[in-house]
């Protein structure tokens, strides 16, 4: 008998999105956009006529997780009966006693893995579901390593964790655990959470698959997003990404050496949009380069002349006035011995921060000495 399960993790309902540049207005209207996402995953569901749904943690952020958000999940868990729903808590929504998974009345369908320790779900007569739960936001057990299905069986796990081969630099790993480990156990598949990058590992044939974020949550979440479609049929088993977001975040640098003017910026950031996408675009920009002395940068100008093209704009200013301060320094005027000082103090600076803000008096006080207005740069 074929099965099929969606799967997907890390929707983070009620996430902050406190992003720079970012006001309240885009930030509510965000988490509005992860609503939205939790009723297109079930319209997906629906569409697909999946077995069951599979969530593998950060379902909500406990945190900051509003009631009304939690009865809206309910009444959407609740809505997609009779198809089981079937969740493993992560480090953002973790099961203890005083967390919603615990305190509040689940539909029948809904099905919440509370144990630290794998154990078991019968999905059907020959399909277990063997899920875990953080059971707090520092949950470091990897309850992988020596856990071994029942013989002739066809186990799935469904865990929220740090695949150990893939721990970014500085982080610490939650739930950890080695890919090998889980061929090792013996299960078929593991449907997994936390990694907001999708993927599917395994060199000849994936043996698990994190879905990633299925709405980007910042600028680090660029590109698609997906849940993951998986397909049994007696020990065959295919894994396939689907995609379904529908906001994309985008970071671009636009090098502004060749402007002459804030208009030519202005330009260069409108060429970015795209009509079909500018409703669900959110960009960041950073202006790089050496930027003519002439030019009056001005970021609210540049704002204001691009951002109807798209969904959020944020714009950074990390261009440097194309001074020749050395040649400056040789003047035999008062500009030429400001910068020819200036220039011993950058030398006798000890971080590139302090440099920085002396470099920036520079270039103000050679706007005033030329008459010309001082804008932050």
């Amino acid at each position: 008998m074929s099965y099929r399960i969606l799967h997907f993790a890390d929707l983070h309902l009620d996430a902050s999105f406190a992003t720079a540049g970012m006001s309240p207005s885009v930030s509510k209207q965000r988490r509005e956009d992860l609503r939205s996402s939790l009723k297109r995953i079930m319209g997906k569901a629906k569409e697909l006529s999946v077995n069951a749904i599979t969530i593998a943690g950060d379902l909500y952020e406990q945190e900051r997780v509003s009631s009304d958000t939690l009865n809206f999940l309910m009444a959407q868990l609740a809505a997609i009966a009779p198809i089981p729903v079937i969740i493993a808590p992560g480090n953002h929504d973790p099961y203890f006693s005083g967390s919603p998974y615990h305190q509040l009345r689940w539909s029948s369908n809904v099905s919440v893995f509370s144990s630290p320790e794998l154990s078991p779900y019968q999905l059907s007569s020959n399909i277990t579901i063997w899920g875990a739960a953080h059971n707090s936001p520092s949950f470091r057990t990897n309850v992988v390593e020596h856990f071994r299905t029942p013989p002739a069986s066809c186990s799935i796990l469904l865990i929220h964790g740090s695949d150990t081969t893939r721990v970014p630099l500085g982080k610490e790993a939650h739930c950890p655990f080695a890919p090998d480990q889980i061929a090792s156990s013996g299960a078929k598949f593991g449907l997994l959470g936390h990694y907001h990058k999708a993927m599917l590992i395994g060199t000849d044939k994936p043996i698990c698959g994190y879905p990633g974020s299925p709405e980007p949550l910042g600028f680090d979440e660029e590109g698609s997003h997906y849940v993951i479609l998986l397909d049994i049929d007696a020990d065959k088993i295919v894994a396939q990404l689907i995609p379904v977001n529908t906001t994309i975040y985008r970071k671009v640098e636009i090098d502004v050496s060749s402007a002459l003017s804030v208009e030519d910026i202005i330009q260069s950031i409108r060429a970015l949009s795209n009509p079909d996408d500018e409703k669900r675009t959110m960009v960041r920009v950073s202006l790089e380069g050496e930027l003519h002395p002439d030019v009056e940068m001005d970021l609210e100008s540049i704002m204001h002349g691009c951002h109807d093209l798209f969904r959020f704009l944020n714009v950074e200013n990390h261009s440097n006035p194309a001074y020749d301060l050395e040649s400056i320094a040789q003047e035999p005027t008062v500009r030429g011995t400001f910068v020819s000082r200036m220039m011993n103090r950058i030398g006798q600076c000890t971080t590139d921060s302090e440099k920085n803000i002396v470099l920036q008096a520079v270039v103000y006080g050679l706007r005033a000495l030329g008459g010309k207005a001082i804008t932050p740069i």
